[in-house]
């Protein structure tokens, strides 16, 4: 009977003492996880910003360069209109050399 008395006594204070636990242990664990969470949270939020304003600098470095290419292909363009241009007026001048030499 005594060893019975001793496991219902080691038993009931196990109770106990877990009751007492949990409830000291239950909120720290959900502050701990709390906090945690906010950091995740947060982190997120960093992130999700950071990506926006990479897309945003993304996109005004892309303009800057569509508009310098621009620029390039312009002058390129204007270059050979000028050499296509000149290259007609040779051609004329040489037809009217031609004609008058004919005369």
């Amino acid at each position: 009977m005594k060893s019975l008395a001793r496991v219902a006594v080691v038993g009931f204070t196990g109770v106990v003492l877990l009751k007492i636990g949990t409830s000291f242990i239950g909120p720290l664990l959900a502050m701990l996880l709390g906090l945690i969470f906010l950091t995740v949270k947060i982190a997120v939020a960093a992130a999700v910003l950071y990506f926006v304003y990479s897309l945003i600098k993304r996109r005004e470095e892309s303009d800057e360069v569509e508009v310098e290419d621009i620029v390039r292909e312009a002058e390129i363009i204007v270059e050979d209109a000028v050499d296509t241009v000149d290259d007609a007026i040779d051609d004329v001048m040489d037809a009217v050399d031609d004609t008058l030499d004919d005369l």
